[in-house]
């Protein structure tokens, strides 16, 4: 199936995505931060234009500079790491982590484990495909194949509000995308600037 003229399908309840830097709570965390010289921040390098490796295999991204810019206001070197958005949460709940810097709807049930920042930026989160399936609300999904990473606002959401729907679950963004281009889902729940990156970057794409 040809990829022109993709439609952003806006689903009301999934407008809950923000960017927002995350730590768990802990009171000593800042001054550990300090003695150690180094601060440990996740960043998904799977969801350009927030994380992703260049043509150098470096990480780049506004999270990236992001972490950077948090690790130079500290006045300690950064040491970046990885992160998914299944294991984001866990990350930082084990001490693998001090700050997660990723999409991350700031729900009551995360407010429990962890602490959110205030948003530095929002977005929409919502369903995304061609243009000829006339797909313009959560109902009319039917049985159209929605791919999702597992554990994400948008997996959640549309969980909630298609709950018949054929949601297929990957294990981070870059597998859900990397579906959703090849054929293997029919839709793709993500973020719009993450849309508006991918149709700029692959060709057949408008």
């Amino acid at each position: 199936m040809t990829r022109r003229h993709l439609l952003w399908t806006w689903l009301a309840a999934l407008t809950l995505g923000l960017f927002a830097g995350s730590a768990q709570v802990r009171a000593d965390a800042l001054q550990e931060i300090l003695e150690r010289g180094t601060v440990r921040i996740g960043v998904p390098i799977d969801v350009p234009p927030f994380g992703f490796t260049d043509q150098s295999q470096q990480p780049v991204g506004l999270d990236v500079d992001l972490a950077r810019q948090v690790a130079e206001a500290l006045g300690v070197e950064l040491e970046l790491q990885q992160i998914t958005g299944i294991n984001r949460i866990p990350f930082l709940l084990t001490d693998k982590v001090d700050i997660v810097i990723a999409v991350m709807g700031a729900t009551p049930e995360r407010a429990k484990q962890i602490m959110f920042t205030s948003p530095y930026a929002s977005l929409y989160i919502g369903v995304f495909g061609p243009e000829d399936l006339q797909v313009s609300s959560a109902a009319e999904i039917g049985d159209y194949k929605v791919g999702v990473p597992r554990g994400t606002t948008q997996d959640i959401s549309l969980s909630e509000m298609a709950p018949d729907a054929d949601i297929v679950r990957f294990e981070d963004d870059a597998t859900t995308a990397a579906a959703f281009l090849s054929g293997q889902v029919d839709l793709l729940g993500t973020a719009n600037i993450v849309a508006q990156d991918m149709v700029k970057k692959q060709e057949g794409l408008d």
